[in-house]
């Protein structure tokens, strides 16, 4: 059975902001084909920092678990406008 793996927050760009649901599927085959095509080079002597937010699409999946897939380290930096 597959389910919600990620349920992140619109802004809102093109209307009310809502929850945007995605799947298991969807994030696995994102690390799977990511791995396979040669887009991402990363094995676990790799170093990745993180500089998107994780609470964004593109900081979580390609920038955290697209590398966490492939074995990565990873460094998290703090970002401008971060809360905290």
């Amino acid at each position: 059975m597959h389910g919600i793996c990620e349920l992140l927050l619109s802004s809102g760009t093109t209307g009310v902001p809502k929850a945007v649901k995605i799947s298991d599927v969807d994030v696995m085959s994102s690390c799977i084909i990511n791995m396979e095509n040669g887009s991402m080079t990363i094995d676990d002597s790799t170093i990745m920092p993180v500089i998107q937010p994780l609470a964004h699409l593109g900081g979580q999946n390609l920038s955290f678990l697209n590398p966490a897939f492939a074995g990565a380290n990873f460094l998290i930096l703090d970002y401008p406008g971060s809360i905290g």
